[in-house]
């Protein structure tokens, strides 16, 4: 057979699809998008790996645990919890200097005192200016507000537990040996406006001279929750807890009304440039009075929270998600353990506990582990409070991985304590595991509104059963 061309049988052919190889041009700039995507990508990752917290940060906000957004405000409480009665603890030998607050009497502690400004204090209480020893704008010489005092300046002894006044989230953790010692800043935004009503906006909580910090840049804290201990550092001639409140408007946190150049060019020393007043129209435009502050939002109730409360009692309040799933978690926990007998635990105080023993949960062992690693904290209460009852009861005890109480703990590490769900004080909110008398300790809480009330210890994460409130 012989083949005949296309072009002697009089036809041509056309393809209908036309395959045409990519010009050069095109090949590159496909390469050069690539390429430009592969360093945008590497660029991205290294400029969040830089600084000290930079990748920290960086995966918490991917995760969504540092957004502002997340954070509601609900009210203020003061920075410490409690005090020496001073004139008490003098009589004893006390000293502020020298003794730590772990070396003061627990009944020895008060609340501490409610701030009044000098001008306010028609009584001329003389205990309340040995705690609030130098006021808002004040000097260091009478303490009155006639000098630059950016903050409030509150006397305790170094090792006092120091507290976030309200939800915020950690920008400053850091060390200023000549002046502000050891520090943490915490923002708090969205804070009704005490000076525009109806206004929002964001105020910067200081906390100085402190001996320790137990948080980092980046991390959200509760209104309530342990950030660090008093102390003496940096430019300090007691021990004492500075507290400051920055304004939003500040050019800098923490905020200082003079610089060193402005002092020197006063000819003034440091407490000197305090006492005269160095800078006070910058410290009256950037700082606010911090515990007149905090005082003014220790009763606030969220808006959502108020409308919610005052419907009627047949309604249920409207629970979000989250509320949902942290009640179905203590609901969890707690029904894997049962319940301790209201009669073994009516004890008044932690001198007079009952024995270890009797204390265990009906499937634990017949002995309580002599000493060991806590592995879990087990939270009781009587599962109900009221508006008429005041501080509630809460019984903790430390357990190891058996479920067996944990007389002689293994370890110094601390318990916090804070809520899950609701509001509440505690009293106190740290308790170091060298305090639990054989592996049991009680706790006083006090809940703030009506809502259902879930407690959460640290560093363990166990949540106790709901505690509701009964009209």
């Amino acid at each position: 057979m012989t083949s005949i061309s296309k072009l002697t049988a009089g036809f041509t052919s056309t393809d209908v699809y036309r395959r045409r190889e990519p010009h050069a041009f095109a090949y590159l700039s496909e390469r050069a998008t690539f390429w430009i995507a592969v360093l945008s990508v590497f660029a991205f990752i290294t400029g969040n790996m830089i600084g000290q917290h930079g990748w920290v940060v960086f995966w918490k906000s991917v995760m969504g645990e540092s957004s502002e957004a997340t954070i509601v405000f609900t009210g203020m409480t003061p920075p410490i919890t409690n005090v020496p009665d001073f004139e008490r603890w003098r009589r004893l030998g006390g000293d502020v200097r020298t003794h730590t607050f772990r070396q003061v009497p627990s009944d020895l502690l008060i609340t501490l005192p409610r701030y009044t400004r000098h001008r306010d204090d028609v009584a001329g209480n003389p205990g309340l200016r040995t705690v609030y020893f130098t006021e808002h704008l004040g000097t260091y010489t009478t303490g009155r507000g006639e000098g630059s005092h950016p903050g409030t300046d509150i006397s305790t002894p170094e090792g006092t537990p120091v507290v976030s006044v309200a939800n915020g989230i950690v920008v400053r953790a850091g060390n200023d040996p000549g002046g502000f010692g050891t520090y943490i800043v915490v923002k708090h935004p969205n804070v009704p406006d005490v000076e525009k009503k109806g206004e929002m906006s964001a105020v910067y909580s200081v906390y100085a001279h402190l001996s320790e910090t137990l948080v980092q840049e980046g991390l959200i804290v509760s209104k309530g929750e342990q950030i660090g201990l008093s102390g003496r550092t940096g430019n300090a001639s007691a021990p004492h807890l500075h507290f400051q409140m920055d304004r939003e408007s500040a050019p800098f946190h923490p905020y200082w009304p003079f610089t060193g150049a402005e002092q020197r060019q006063a000819r003034m020393t440091f407490a000197q440039a305090v006492d005269g007043g160095l800078g006070r129209a910058n410290a009256e435009r950037n700082t606010l009075d911090p515990m007149f502050i905090v005082q003014s939002y220790e009763e606030y109730v969220p808006p959502v929270v108020a409308r919610q409360e005052s419907s009627s009692s047949s309604v249920q309040r409207r629970m979000t998600t989250a509320d949902r799933r942290m009640v179905r978690l203590a609901k969890i926990r707690t029904a894997a353990v049962s319940s301790i007998p209201a009669t073994l635990v009516a004890y008044t105080d932690n001198a007079s506990i009952a024995p270890a023993t009797a204390l265990l949960p009906s499937h634990s062992s017949s002995a309580p582990a002599a000493a060991g690693e806590v592995k879990s904290v087990r939270i009781s209460h009587d599962g109900s409070f009221g508006r008429e009852r005041g501080w509630e009861r809460l019984t903790l005890m430390l357990l190891d991985g058996d479920g067996r109480l944990v007389v002689n703990p293994s370890s110094q590490d601390k318990i916090r304590m804070q809520t899950a769900y609701g509001r509440a004080e505690f009293k106190p909110p740290v308790v170091p595991l060298t305090d639990f008398r054989n592996g049991v300790f009680t706790v006083g809480m006090l809940p703030l509104g009506e809502q259902t009330v879930v407690v959460q210890v640290q560093p363990t994460q166990d949540i106790s059963k709901p505690m509701k409130y009964v009209r």
